[in-house]
């Protein structure tokens, strides 16, 4: 969403949802204005509130995902993003990636947004970094292992076929993580140039975890590097 398009009430709540450090602070603004909230607020209120809450656990996250407000706001992001768009692709993406830094996993929301994102990854909906804060929260709800987590891999893997090298380089690095044997063809799949520097640097290997990648790629910023 530019800037310049955003009416002076979307940016004084934007300023004012940023500017949140305590849940209840998130959860009165929520209650206040979601209602009327663009799709852009919308997700920049559950990932701030996913910012604030995900280091109290998985119980406290559960409980303030009950909120009614805030039960309401994924019911209305739901509802915003329900076509198969590059926009709902990204949304529904960054929904997840909120869920999962909350560790919520045994929720119908949740498997009901792997379930879309997976159809809309089949169908080639989703660019690379995109594809890779997928797999960054598979990983952080340790379903990477899962017949879901499989399926994710088999997409990547295909995609990365299909696509030339340096678009398997910036999104898809990832890939390894989910299936340590596809490590080897993954930089098989890269020319000689391009192979050393992604293995010597580590992009490539398995053991390794992603964010502890140099350059690994575009990932969703915390409320403090949004500020600044």
């Amino acid at each position: 969403m530019a800037t310049s398009a955003a009416s002076p009430s979307d940016r004084a709540q934007l300023t004012a949802l940023l500017c949140c450090s305590t849940k209840e602070q998130a959860v009165r603004l929520i209650e206040e204005h979601a209602p009327r909230f663009s799709l852009a607020l919308g997700s920049v209120a559950l990932h701030v509130l996913a910012n604030i809450v995900a280091s109290s656990g998985v119980v406290e996250c559960t409980q303030t995902l009950s909120m009614p407000a805030v039960n309401s706001l994924l019911l209305q992001l739901g509802s915003q993003l329900s076509g198969g768009s590059l926009i709902d692709a990204q949304g529904l993406t960054c929904m997840l990636w909120a869920l999962a830094r909350m560790g919520i996993v045994e929720s119908p929301l949740v498997q009901g947004l792997l379930t879309r994102l997976l159809l809309l990854i089949s169908h080639g909906s989703l660019d690379g970094p995109q594809l890779n804060i997928v797999t960054q929260a598979f990983a952080k709800l340790g379903m990477l292992s899962t017949s879901a987590g499989a399926t994710l891999a088999t997409h990547l893997h295909h995609s990365s076929l299909r696509h030339p090298p340096p678009r398997y380089a910036a999104g898809h690095r990832p890939l390894p993580l989910l299936n340590p044997d596809l490590n080897h063809s993954a930089a098989a799949l890269l020319p000689q140039q391009e192979r050393s520097p992604l293995v010597e640097e580590g992009y490539l290997c398995p053991d390794r975890p992603m964010w502890e990648r140099p350059s690994a790629g575009p990932y969703p910023l915390s409320n403090q590097e949004l500020c600044d």
